[in-house]
């Protein structure tokens, strides 16, 4: 060991000497690593303050009794109190816990493959806290867009744009438009508009019916036509 430091119960100076002397000299990994864990054993005794290493937390844990500061990984089965989870990041994923004094905060991610993070913080003392529901952590990830004739956009607040275009139709119906990719839950609302303008006095087409997967319509414009939709859902 080319280098041994003497912690002093400081630990703001003792990071610093510590510093310092990578600097002067190289040093390798493992006596960087020893020096380290010297002056976090000696300069923080109590172990609440430290974190070693993640924590398994096993099948059906319940998030509400994760209250100690740390790094953990969740498996099935997880209850995790107010709020919702519709892609499963619950499970399957690490979870941070940083409590000091009367609040603490818990965020959670990674669940296979799932590309959204959760947080929510608390107040309280001892085992009893009075948490906030779920919220996701938004990023670009979060809010894909498929920009082409026919494509899509989710927005942050959850609400997804489609919009696309026809081939030619014949008059009456009901004809039916799936989209290519359905919404998650519904379809809150659908417009269709011809693309061309051939019949005098012609009326617009009608929209029948919504489902989260498409809708349905007349053709009313009394000519075969194609048609640019939009729809909005969630």
């Amino acid at each position: 060991m080319s280098f041994v430091i003497t912690p002093t119960g400081d630990l703001e100076a003792d990071l610093l000497t510590l510093y310092n002397a990578m600097k002067a000299a190289a040093m390798s990994e493992a006596d960087l690593a020893h020096n380290e864990k010297l002056i976090l054993d000696a300069d923080l005794p109590n172990p609440a303050l430290k974190v070693d290493k993640t924590i398994d937390l096993g099948e059906n844990i319940d998030l509400n009794t994760v209250l100690t500061t740390g790094f953990y990984r969740t498996h099935s089965g997880v209850t995790w109190g107010a709020g919702w989870d519709p892609y499963g990041v619950m499970s399957n994923s690490q979870l941070i816990v940083s409590r000091g004094g009367d609040t603490i905060i818990q965020i959670i991610s990674g669940g296979y493959g799932a590309r959204l993070s959760y947080m929510r913080t608390g107040t309280g003392v001892g085992g009893t806290i009075t948490w906030t529901d779920w919220a996701i952590i938004w990023n670009s990830l979060n809010c894909p867009a498929t920009l082409a004739a026919e494509g899509s956009q989710t927005l942050a607040s959850g609400l997804i744009i489609k919009w696309g275009v026809t081939a030619s139709q014949t008059t009456g119906g009901p004809k039916t438009l799936t989209y290519p990719t359905a919404f998650p839950h519904a379809t809150l609302f659908a417009i269709n508009i011809p693309v061309t303008n051939n019949a005098v006095g012609q009326t617009a087409p009608v929209v029948a019916t919504i489902s989260a997967s498409g809708f349905t319509y007349y053709n009313s414009t009394g000519v075969s036509n194609t048609f640019r939709w939009l729809a909005l859902g969630y």
